[in-house]
């Protein structure tokens, strides 16, 4: 019963998580304009990653990790406050500032740098060996914001499934790992068309979900291997996503100094069962 819960509050709490991300994309394009649309993902990546750190500064954020599990990990906004919670591991354990915020600069290295190059290198030898795909029309007009709830819920819910039958067949398994599945998984599909047939039905229910990263990763290894002005795209989007990971640095920096400011070194568990016990004595005092 707890693993059924797990899964249906995922597929609420992501794809509620992706309305607010289409709003907020869709704010983007209408400021920007038709000169700043690379632009506007990146800004909506960033956003998401403000209103994570924000929530969870204030030990909010954390609530929705543990009652949907994915569907609060798997938006931007979840890997922006796992960014800040690796940081504030460590200093929950008496380590110093310094420390704890390399933890989490750590994080972001390895797993936008590994990562991010094995999906450029897909999308290199996929471009390389001409490989073209079919994808659905984009959506456009109103239906996009229900369609992005239902794709964002079905896709957080989906990783929630995954994740606890990758439990049970091995019990260390961590969110982290699927994660990394996720964004390889963008890019294993990239070329059969899929990822882009999620963007264009569903927009940010795909779009402000991790295994996007893979496929602009695998975009801009393929653009990079057509050379010239494709290549050149390529770099561009290249800069934009540079600037997204700095902005997912910000952000969790932003959740460890707010965490810190609010609760010093109190845990996450410990700021909720007090939080808990004060809401108990509440009721107590009213029902006496």
């Amino acid at each position: 019963m707890k693993d059924f819960k797990s899964v249906l509050y995922a597929f609420l709490i992501g794809g509620l998580f992706a309305l607010v991300s289409q709003t907020v994309t869709t704010f983007w394009g209408f400021a920007l304009g038709e000169p700043g649309e690379l632009y506007v993902p990146c800004l909506t990546l960033i956003s998401m990653g403000v209103i994570g750190f924000v929530m969870a500064g204030f030990a909010i954020y954390q609530y929705f990790i543990e009652w949907s599990g994915f569907g609060g990990i798997l938006p931007f906004s979840g890997f922006a406050v796992g960014v800040g919670m690796q940081m504030l591991g460590p200093w929950f354990k008496g380590a110093s500032t310094g420390k704890s915020i390399w933890a989490g600069v750590f994080l972001l290295l390895w797993f936008n740098i590994i990562v991010a190059l094995i999906t450029i290198l897909i999308g290199v030898g996929c471009g390389m060996a001409g490989i073209t795909a079919e994808s659905a029309p984009a959506v456009e007009g109103a239906i996009v914001f229900p369609l992005s709830y239902v794709g964002g819920g079905i896709m957080c819910s989906v990783f929630q499934v995954l994740f606890i039958l990758a439990k049970k067949v091995y019990s260390k398994t961590e969110p982290i790992h699927m994660l990394v599945f996720g964004w390889l998984m963008g890019a294993i599909l990239a070329p059969t068309g899929f990822c882009t047939s999620m963007l264009h039905t569903f927009g940010q229910g795909f779009g402000i979900m991790l295994p996007v990263g893979g496929y602009q990763m695998y975009n801009i290894g393929y653009l990079l291997a057509q050379g010239g002005a494709a290549a050149s795209e390529g770099l561009a989007m290249l800069g934009a996503f540079g600037l997204a990971i700095l902005g997912l640095f910000f952000t969790g920096l932003g959740t460890f100094l707010l965490y810190r400011a609010n609760f010093g070194r109190k845990t996450v568990e410990q700021v909720h069962l007090e939080r808990a016990q004060a809401k108990e004595q509440l009721y107590q005092a009213m029902v006496e």
